[in-house]
């Protein structure tokens, strides 16, 4: 009973120090894919997410947009080289590191940690144009600590 007590309490506390934030709302459609990552400016201790719709609808061609999205607590520390998050509470996670490679067409690479993730959920939502109501799908996404 009390290894219950204390696995509902450790979970409890694991949840209450979670977070789900939306960050981009996007039109989706069957043809899209879409793949997230983080990205940085080193010199201004800066990160954000960048989004890449991918549209594949065309015979031969694919296209690619990149939408970057500002994620407010995220950012770049320069001295420890670490993507930091840091929530409305204070609390400090560590998303990923820049890491020098000793390449000469990649010398740095930015290694994610599994502290923080961007999750993507396929909606349908009512659109009222003042003239018709319609369903429309929409892809969400979520940073996610």
């Amino acid at each position: 009973m009390k290894k219950l007590l204390i696995l509902s309490l450790s979970l409890i506390t694991l949840n209450s120090f979670a977070l789900e934030k939306p960050i981009v709302e996007l039109s989706h459609s069957n043809s899209l894919e879409y793949t997230t990552r983080f990205d940085i400016n080193k010199d201004l201790g800066r990160a954000w997410v960048v989004v890449t719709q991918i549209d594949d609808s065309f015979d031969e061609d694919t296209y690619e947009t990149d939408f970057r999205v500002k994620v407010e607590g995220l950012s770049y520390n320069t001295e420890t080289k670490e993507i930091i998050f840091i929530d409305k509470k204070g609390i400090e996670s560590v998303c990923g590191r820049l890491k020098e490679k000793r390449s000469f067409f990649r010398p740095e690479r930015l290694t994610l940690t599994s502290n923080c993730k961007i999750d993507k959920e396929i909606v349908t939502v009512e659109y009222d144009d003042g003239f018709i109501i319609k369903n429309v799908l929409k892809a969400r996404f979520y940073f996610t600590r």
